[in-house]
């Protein structure tokens, strides 16, 4: 949408060497135009900070926290692509879509495969590990002829080539809840 508000829920579990670490997040977002020109508010809690903002408005994004600000200069196609990352967390793309099933009326379940996964190979080999499956699965509910929701859940499993436990596990939700 031109305009358009919503709330992404995020949460990312990291389990290696017998020890699990949840990092959680939540963005209020808004966006539009004012006086015909675009801009985003964004309001932030998660493990590492609380009442982060950022916003954009006339090429300038300000980042508010603990008090400080601090500008920056960004281009609104910057901005329009940085507000379309956040409203596709689920990272949905028709070129990965294996399978669709209707679980009730206006929900449906999309599974995805043959995934790009570099970031989460990265992240394997960061700890001495090899990634062996990568799966995600996409919740989402339409209505009125709109997308409301979109849950995504994805899972990436490999093992570490250290430690006692050689499992390694990266599990993260996300959920994006749009306004009408």
């Amino acid at each position: 949408d031109k305009d358009g508000s919503f709330v992404m829920e995020m949460e990312e579990t990291l389990s290696v060497f017998d020890q699990k670490e949840t990092y959680t997040e939540t963005d209020t977002v808004s966006y539009g135009e004012k006086d015909g020109k675009y801009f985003y508010d964004i309001s932030i809690n998660s493990t590492s900070y609380q009442n982060m903002k950022i916003s954009f408005e006339n090429g300038k994004q300000t980042i508010e926290l603990s008090g400080k600000q601090q500008t920056n200069q960004q281009s609104t196609l910057e901005a329009k692509t940085f507000i379309n990352s956040l409203i596709n967390t689920a990272q949905y793309s028709m070129n990965y879509v294996s399978d669709i099933k209707k679980l009730e009326e206006g929900v449906y379940e999309v599974q995805c495969n043959n995934l790009i996964s570099e970031a989460y190979e990265a992240i394997f080999e960061s700890y001495t590990g090899e990634l062996i499956s990568f799966q995600k699965t996409l919740k989402i509910t339409i209505k009125e002829g709109c997308i409301t929701k979109i849950e995504s859940d994805t899972l990436a499993e490999g093992l570490t080539k250290i430690g006692n436990n050689p499992h390694m596990q990266i599990h993260l939700v996300t959920v994006n809840t749009f306004n009408p």
